[in-house]
C-alpha cells in the first residue's frame, strides 16, 4: 500500500517530467519500487501516456500510450512535422549512437545478453550498457550530406534534434546522445520502422546513384 510520501513521489515525478520532458533515473530511485511504478503507470494512463525507461538509458520520460497511438493513427515519429530528411538523420544517429550499447566484446558484433528488467539493479555492468558514443559532423557529411541536402540543411536538423533532445553537443564537431535518443520509442517500434522505412529507403537511394 502507498504512503503518503510515495504519493507525493509520484507527483513529484510526473511534475519534473511534465515540465523538464525527462528525469535523470538518479533523482528518483524509489522507481526501483513497483508499486511506484504502477501507481505513476496508472496515473500516466489516465492521461493517454505511458513512461518512457530503457536498461540502455539514465533518464526516464513519457510518451503516448500504446492505445492512443492505435486509437489516433498515430505513427512515430511523424508527430513532430519535420521533412524526411530529418527523420533519416535521426535514424542515422540512433544507429551510431544507441544501438551500439546492445553490442560488445571483441570486435565480433555477438549480442548482449537482452536485460530482463528495466529497472535493472545498480552496478558495473549499467557503466557499458549506458556508456555514451560520439560521432562528428564532419562523418556525417562524409557519408550522408549530399541526400541530407548539404551543409544548411544539415546544420537545421542538428539544431532541431538538439531541440527535441535527440542529441547534445557544446560543438557540433563532437555530437553525442540525448536523453531523448534511446527513450523515443519502444524497440519493436523503432526495430519495425528501420526495417519497413528506412532500409528500403536508403537501398533505393543507393540504386538511384549506380
Amino acid at each position: 500500500m502507498l504512503t503518503e510520501a510515495d504519493n507525493d513521489t509520484v507527483t513529484a515525478i510526473l511534475a519534473k517530467i511534465h515540465v523538464q520532458r525527462w528525469v535523470e533515473r538518479k533523482e528518483f530511485p524509489e522507481l526501483v519500487r513497483e508499486e511506484i511504478r504502477a501507481e505513476l503507470r496508472r496515473r500516466l494512463a489516465d492521461q493517454g501516456l505511458e513512461l518512457a525507461a530503457s536498461p540502455y538509458s539514465d533518464f526516464y520520460s513519457v510518451r503516448l500510450s500504446s492505445q492512443i497511438r492505435q486509437l489516433s493513427g498515430y505513427e512515430w515519429p511523424g508527430n513532430l512535422s519535420w521533412d524526411a530528411n530529418c527523420y533519416a538523420l535521426l535514424m542515422v544517429l540512433w544507429v551510431r549512437l544507441a544501438l551500439p550499447r546492445r553490442f560488445h566484446g571483441s570486435g565480433g558484433g555477438d549480442a548482449t545478453e537482452p536485460p530482463t528488467t528495466l529497472f535493472p539493479e545498480p552496478g558495473d555492468h549499467l557503466k557499458e550498457m549506458r556508456a555514451r558514443g560520439t560521432i562528428t559532423r564532419r562523418q556525417i557529411e562524409e557519408e550522408f550530406g549530399r541526400r541530407l541536402g548539404g551543409k544548411g540543411k544539415l546544420t537545421q536538423y542538428l539544431k532541431q534534434l538538439k531541440q527535441q533532445g535527440f542529441i547534445d553537443y557544446s560543438s557540433q564537431d563532437e555530437i553525442t546522445e540525448g536523453p531523448m535518443l534511446e527513450l523515443m520509442a519502444d524497440a519493436e517500434e523503432l526495430t519495425a520502422h528501420i526495417r519497413e522505412s528506412v532500409i528500403p529507403s536508403i537501398l533505393r537511394g543507393l540504386g538511384g546513384d549506380a
